[in-house]
This record gives C-alpha cells, structure tokens and sequence, in this order.
C-alpha cells in the first residue's frame, strides 16, 4: 500500500497536513490535495519548475530535499549561502519561486500518470504572476510543457507573456553526472546576479 503525504487547503485557506495511503485516496481529496504550496508572487526574478515533488521532499514538507539544488543556488549567486530544503519560503526574499507541473501528488517521473500534470495551470500562473524567467529544472518538465522531445538546454524562443524561459539540467540525484552549471550561471546572469569581481592584485 502506498503512503502519501501532503497538504490540502480548508476553510479559510489555511493547510492541512494530511498522511493517508493510495487506497483509500479519493478523487475529492486528491483533487483537494497539493503536496507543497506554491512559492509565487508577483515581481519575482525567476520561478523554478519540475515535476514533481519527490516522495523524500513530500515528507519533509520542503521543496528538493536530498538534491543539488540548494548547492547550485548559492554557486551562481542566486541566494548568498546555502540554505535548508525547510527554509523554501525564505526564497522569495531573493525574488525566487517555486512550483511543479504536478500539484496534486508526490513521486518520481516514473510513478506520474499523464493526467497529473497540469500545464494549463501552471502557464496561468505564470501569466498571473509575469516572472522575469521561468527556469525548468530538467528537461522532462520542459518536454511536457513544451509538448516535444526536442528540447534543448538554455534559453527558449517561446515566451509566457514577457517571461523568459530557460531549460536547465536537473538537480535530481540521479540526474547529477548530466548537470552542466553553465546553463544555471547563464540563467543567474540574465536575472540580474551580479558575478563578483576577482581581485588581480590579490
């Protein structure tokens, strides 16, 4: 029997935390469910998008636990220091959002059915909130939303409005031998980090 854990929104929109296993899952409460809320507002720099949350992240109750992610924010000057899965809401302090196309489950790509995704969703909410960049953290994020295999790494032709998007290799442990920093350095500097100067006379 498989576990799930996540949160669901109750009256007055206040989240619950709530552990029950597939089998008695019903579709009200999977349709009430969403694993880790959105960190979204308007004027932010740039939202990352993946999948899902992974299984070790919806137990936690934190975004990317147990991944690279929070290694490569601080590397390319997105946020001053590494900070702790638990500390996702602090992001937005740095104009950094979080979301997946998925919000109603947990699970690795293999474990998501078609009909999880919500890629109409999550492009209104990127129309709503007008990011300066939108950045998928792998590339089956961006084949999905993008509706193609032919995906590339870096900046894309398509825009949300007036948000950019940017394909970049995943953070995803397994994924790591496949992970380019160039691609996160070069997102970093069109969102505005400022790379700092090297000192010759040092």
């Amino acid at each position: 029997m498989r576990e799930m854990r996540g949160f669901r929104e109750v009256e007055g929109g206040a989240k619950e935390y709530i552990h029950f296993s597939k089998d008695v899952f019903t579709m009200k409460q999977r349709e009430e469910c969403v694993v880790l809320p959105d960190v979204l507002e308007t004027g932010i720099k740039v939202v990352f998008c993946g999948t899902a949350v992974g299984d070790q992240s919806a137990c936690r109750g934190a975004y990317y636990a147990g991944n690279q992610f929070w290694n490569i924010l601080a590397d390319t000057g997105l946020t001053p220091h590494r900070f702790a899965p638990e500390q996702y809401p602090s992001l937005l302090k740095f104009k950094i959002g979080l979301t997946d196309l998925v919000k109603g489950r947990s699970g690795q790509d293999v474990q998501l059915s078609a009909g999880d995704f919500d890629v109409s969703g999550f492009r209104a909410k990127i129309g709503k909130h007008a990011p300066k960049a939108v950045a998928f953290n792998g590339k089956k994020a961006a084949q999905l939303f993008f509706a193609s295999q032919s995906v590339e790494y870096g900046p894309q032709k398509e825009k949300i409005g007036p948000t950019a998007l940017f394909v970049l290799p995943s953070t995803y442990g397994a994924a790591r031998g496949f992970r380019d920093p160039k691609y996160w350095f070069q997102l970093a500097e069109f969102v505005g980090v400022v790379k700092p100067e090297i000192d010759a006379t040092a």
